[in-house]
């Protein structure tokens, strides 16, 4: 069930949703009536409405959807709105949803799911302008908001304020920042993520060292090594320890072949690892015995190489 869940939060996370949507065939009117007629609890209750309006007509989507932000709505019609107009990026909507997320006299809630995903797939000057007033916030829901949208923004500006927040030790935000670098997608994510944190303050928790793990094997560097080999060698094999051994692929070492024999001997079957087996098995840094062992995997099938993903 957990691991449902994370999958379920990554693809919601990272905008993937419409890649598992069913064909929707609706008119006009049989989403409109949709819409009215069940309000949302979460904004990804309005995804799919909002995509399907934008298909029909995006002139009268517009028209339908930005009323239902304003304040006299019910919040759930509200809510579903942001949902509508932030996931299909309806750029119509920037002032509205900037002015919901700077009103300081709008609901807390609101206010943060305006700025995720209200602007958070804008990438338009606007909604990084938003984002920067708020994202030094008092509210840690709100400054969430805004760093996602920095994240989805992925410029030099924008990243640089990521950057800025780790620095200041925005501790309630760490790990969300730390993965809002690597969403970024910007070529800094890991050079900042290793400068910006003191990796001996980071509390040894899951969520952080998956976050810290996962942007530094995203986007690999050097001196990284030392940290990574701490959350290599955790017992039990959580997510971090497997982005921690996939970060050595561009970094083998000797050091890390027991961590890496140790998580392959404990499970079934691999395949994420399969590229960092290869590369230590290449390497000449890699002892004879070491890769006769990891050959002996692979030859086996406990390590496989990963199937072709299925959506891009």
């Amino acid at each position: 069930m957990r691991i449902i869940i994370v999958i379920f939060s990554l693809i919601a996370t990272t905008g993937l949703a419409t890649t598992y949507a069913r064909s929707d065939t609706r008119s006009w009117d049989q989403v409109t009536a949709d819409f009215i007629a069940h309000p949302g609890h979460f904004a990804i209750d309005g995804e799919r409405d909002g995509r399907r309006l934008k298909e029909l007509d995006l002139k009268r989507a517009v028209a339908f959807l930005i009323p239902f932000l304003a304040k006299t709505q019910p919040d759930g019609l509200r809510v579903k709105a942001i949902g509508a107009l932030g996931w299909s990026s309806f750029h119509e909507a920037i002032p509205a949803l900037s002015a919901i997320a700077l009103d300081v006299a709008d609901k807390e809630a609101i206010r943060a799911q305006a700025l995720n995903p209200g602007l958070r797939y804008m990438k338009h000057p606007e909604a990084l302008k938003t984002a920067t007033a708020l994202i030094a916030d008092a509210s840690p829901s709100i400054r969430s908001g805004a760093l996602w949208v920095l994240s989805g923004h992925g410029t030099d500006e924008a990243v640089d304020l990521l950057a800025a927040r780790l620095r200041a030790n925005d501790k309630p935000l760490l790990d969300k920042l730390m993965c809002a670098l690597y969403f970024s997608k910007h070529p800094r994510a890991g050079k900042l993520v290793f400068t910006s944190v003191d990796f001996s303050t980071i509390p040894r928790e899951e969520r952080y060292l998956h976050a810290y793990a996962l942007t530094l094997d995203g986007y690999p560097v050097p001196g990284a090594q030392q940290n990574m080999l701490i959350i290599a060698q955790q017992p039990g094999q959580p997510l971090s320890s497997y982005y921690a051994l996939r970060y050595f692929r561009a970094f083998p070492c000797e050091d890390v072949v027991p961590a890496l024999v140790a998580c392959i001997e404990a499970k079934k079957s691999v395949n994420i690892l399969y590229e960092t087996v290869t590369e230590f098995i290449a390497s000449p840094k890699i002892s004879d015995e070491s890769k006769a062992k990891l050959s002996a995997f692979i030859a086996s099938g406990k390590v496989k190489k990963p199937e072709p993903p299925i959506f891009d």
